[in-house]
């Protein structure tokens, strides 16, 4: 399920997409497809049926986007557009009137950040940022997992060649910790929570480290 501004979203698989206003505590059924993925944006409800295609929902009426069966989708630009990765279609930035191809690329994980930008992952590739016009190679490395946070920075998690901090005002990166993250979230404008398994949740403010728990938390999420 998905958070947007229409209310939630939630799949029930062959049971339908529907939507739950907490205004009126009721639920309406949007379409009888089972979606893949969703995301909330400011056209409204993204979802990519599969081979069915990707589809928006704005609210009273279904548009389709593309044909094409989105691997993976984010929000940009402070959710004003969508990022779309269509596999061996490529990566395509879709406006809310047309689409750009932004490369032929197959991405393997992408994030908005710091504005304009979108940092992206193309795997053997190396990670690569977009900042709305031209692309720039961050790193030949490729990141198991990353998260923006604290405003201008870019964590990125390199498996064996540890935790590092890209910081996109300086251009530079910081090698937070040579530990390998399970899974990070970020206090908006603040710091870094990253789970480093059996040595536990650890919390960095862009200094130091501190221990916030011992335990292994299964999943996080920070607002």
């Amino acid at each position: 399920m998905v958070s947007w501004t229409g209310g939630l979203g939630a799949d029930f698989g062959s049971g339908g997409l529907w939507n739950y206003d907490d205004t009126t505590g009721k639920w309406s059924k949007l379409s009888g497809g089972d979606a893949q993925n969703m995301l909330g944006w400011w056209g409204g409800l993204a979802v990519d049926f599969g081979g069915g295609g990707l589809w928006n929902y704005d609210g009273t009426s279904w548009g389709k986007l593309s044909g094409g069966n989105a691997e993976n989708m984010v929000g940009r630009v402070l959710g004003s557009q969508l990022a779309v990765d269509f596999g061996g279609g490529g990566l395509w930035n879709y406006d809310g009137t047309s689409w750009r191809k932004l490369s032929g690329g197959n991405a393997e994980n992408m994030k908005p950040w710091a504005l304009w930008s979108l940092a992206v992952d193309f795997g053997g590739g190396g990670l690569w940022n977009h900042d709305g016009a031209s692309w720039r190679k961050l790193s030949g490395g490729n990141a198991e997992n990353m998260k923006p946070w604290a405003f201008w920075s870019l964590a990125a998690d390199f498996g064996g060649g540890g935790l590092w901090s890209y910081d996109a005002l300086t251009q530079t990166w910081t090698k937070a910790t040579a530990w390998n993250a399970e899974k990070m979230e970020s206090f908006f404008g603040r710091g870094l929570a990253a789970d480093f398994g059996g040595n536990g949740l650890w919390y960095y403010d862009g200094d130091s480290w501190g221990k916030i728990n011992p335990g292994n938390p299964q999943d996080m999420v920070a607002r």
